[in-house]
């Protein structure tokens, strides 16, 4: 718990020091152009609450509410690692310095990684109590390419979290539309599974490195 504790604070003043230097960009340029990510970062860190909430919680819910928790953690999940995406919109504007923009741009991104893999490892947890541990690795890559999926939808079909409710037909629609004619929508499956091979290397980095940590100590 302390551990956790001292994580959550260090997340905090990234996210703290993310929100200056945009605080600073805004004051220097006079424009709000990067405000999004101000945005984008607030809903990266919804999946790292909820996940929180589901790898402690144990007594006093039932296994149905709990499943129900998760999925609501899978929806928002994708905010984490869409941060990355955002590098997208990295182009010289005066007068600010095209390094500065850059500078901006990544810190934010790993803000939103690191936001991912502490939320992915609390899914782990989760996993690991309501399922063998085969059964959970197999679930956390399905976590994951689902994860590579739904920054496409948001990066390219513009979709949110919230669609799965308030849009769900036309998404499912213009996303199985994608899926069954993968020549022609390439795109989707290069990007996707490029994300998702980009987040199951981290993660399993991050996962042996913190395993081996507590087998040195």
């Amino acid at each position: 718990m302390r551990n956790e504790n001292r994580v959550r604070t260090l997340l905090m003043l990234l996210s703290l020091f993310c929100f200056v230097i945009e605080c600073a960009r805004i004051y220097q340029s006079g424009r709000i152009t990067y405000v999004f990510l101000l945005w984008n970062l607030f809903l990266a860190w919804v999946p790292y609450i909820i996940g929180t909430y589901m790898s402690t919680t144990k007594q006093n819910t039932s296994p149905l509410m709990q499943w129900v928790v998760f999925l609501v953690w899978l929806l928002f999940f994708p905010n984490t690692t869409y941060l990355m995406s955002d590098l997208i919109h990295l182009h010289p504007q005066w007068p600010i310095p095209l390094w500065f923009d850059a500078f901006l741009l990544n810190a934010f991104a790993w803000n939103g990684l690191l936001l991912g893999l502490f939320s992915l490892q609390h899914a782990h947890v989760f996993l690991n109590q309501q399922l063998s541990p085969t059964r959970a690795w197999f679930g956390m890559i399905g976590v994951i390419c689902l994860s590579g999926l739904g920054v496409y939808m948001g990066r390219y079909l513009r979709f949110n979290s919230w669609d799965v409710v308030a849009n769900p037909f036309e998404m499912m629609q213009t996303i199985f539309t994608q899926l069954i004619h993968p020549f022609h929508y390439h795109t989707l499956w290069l990007f996707s599974a490029g994300f998702a091979a980009l987040l199951m290397m981290s993660y399993g980095l991050f996962y042996f490195a913190t395993t081996a940590k507590r087998e040195i100590e």
